[in-house]
């Protein structure tokens, strides 16, 4: 059963100056949701954000928190607390009273502050840390006093805008279970921008893509996985990057589709949409984990291994299929093929996806 609303946009459009930046987002949060706002760099994440925050005033449209239209109100009056990608601490306090500040200032009993940073403290494991200086902390420990100081206003949302692009890998790891934890104790409503997908994949119970200030899709992080609805979903969602490869699909006399790759091959593609058949503009998807190659020469396609990439538990292959159409290969564990090896590519039509001109899926 779905949740009441916590967040609503209705028609948000920014303008700085003549260049819109937000172009007409709606979009509805429920209570408790966790919601990731991914997309390439300008995409418009940022600014969506600090629109919700109260740090950018909305041009158009109108902004609701628990169904009051909050657009007017000054960002203290909101309801929300925000953590920034620089942790923001002040150097001369130590970690009980850089929690304890935004209290301090809403002047807020001194007993009242001891409590809610020790509750803050206990859950963010920064208990014996109260009384160390921000110098005295790790990267990790600095962004968990930012997210404390922000647990104990209260708040009705808790924005987060890209907190652990700062750190280095391990940190980030440790601090995508810490986050996640926290908001399955909190049951708290949470959006979260990232340019991170492996953040958006493992921490959303929904994702919203953005390009160019407007709306891509908006879904479960294995619905946009599976079935992408724009190319541009499909390039932006997993990693290695979905393979894309222009085609021509045809009926042949006895009806059945056939598909002609750049290469000139030909193949028997029984699963084919029905609107990609006999077009010219159509652009073939297929997953690098999909396609499975073979060192005999078989029915698939031939191509030659360009690159061979090595991660330990997984390797990727580049390989050429012809006229310089790169396709790249994920295959498990440590694999010996060598860089210039002839080897025959093959996948399962059932997996493909079919994307027209326009970038909509067919």
């Amino acid at each position: 059963m779905a949740r009441e609303l916590q967040v609503e946009l209705r028609g948000v459009r920014k303008k700085f100056g003549a260049a819109e930046v937000i172009r007409g987002v709606d979009l509805g949060v429920e209570a408790g949701e966790f919601v990731v706002f991914v997309g390439p760099s300008g995409c418009g994440k940022s600014t969506l954000l600090r629109l919700i925050a109260g740090l950018e005033e909305i041009t158009s449209g109108d902004l609701l928190i628990e169904g009051r239209s909050v657009k007017d109100l000054s960002p203290a009056k909101r309801g929300i607390s925000m953590v920034f990608q620089s942790y923001a601490l002040y150097p001369h306090l130590t970690v009980e009273e850089n929690m304890g500040f935004g209290l301090k200032q809403a002047k807020v009993e001194k007993s009242e502050i001891k409590r809610q940073v020790t509750e803050a403290a206990e859950m963010l494991r920064l208990s014996e840390l109260l009384q160390r200086k921000p110098r005295q902390l790790s990267g990790g420990q600095r962004q968990r006093v930012a997210i404390g100081r922000a647990i104990v206003r209260d708040p009705k949302v808790f924005l987060f805008d890209e907190p652990l692009s700062n750190l280095d890998a391990a940190l980030r790891a440790q601090m995508r279970i810490e986050i996640a934890r926290l908001h399955r104790d909190m049951d708290a409503t949470m959006i979260y921008v990232t340019h991170d997908q492996t953040e958006a994949m493992t921490l959303a119970d929904r994702i919203v893509v953005l390009n160019e200030g407007q709306i891509e899709q908006v879904g479960t992080p294995l619905e946009l996985y599976g079935k992408p609805k724009t190319r541009f979903v499909a390039s932006f969602i997993g990693s290695p990057q979905m393979n894309f490869l222009p085609v021509r699909v045809a009926g042949t006399a006895d009806g059945g589709p056939r598909l002609k790759l750049p290469n000139g091959v030909e193949m028997a593609f029984p699963e084919v949409p029905p609107a990609a058949i006999d077009r010219d503009d159509v652009v073939l998807g297929i997953r690098p984990h999909e396609i499975k190659f073979s060192r005999e020469e078989t029915q698939g396609i031939s191509a030659e291994i360009v690159v061979v990439e090595t991660f330990g538990n997984h390797t990727l292959l580049y390989a050429n299929i012809g006229e310089d159409d790169l396709v790249t290969v994920e295959t498990a564990g440590i694999s010996d093929v060598t860089t210039g090896e002839r080897v025959w590519l093959s996948f399962d039509p059932s997996h493909c996806h079919f994307f027209g001109k326009d970038g909509q899926a067919l």
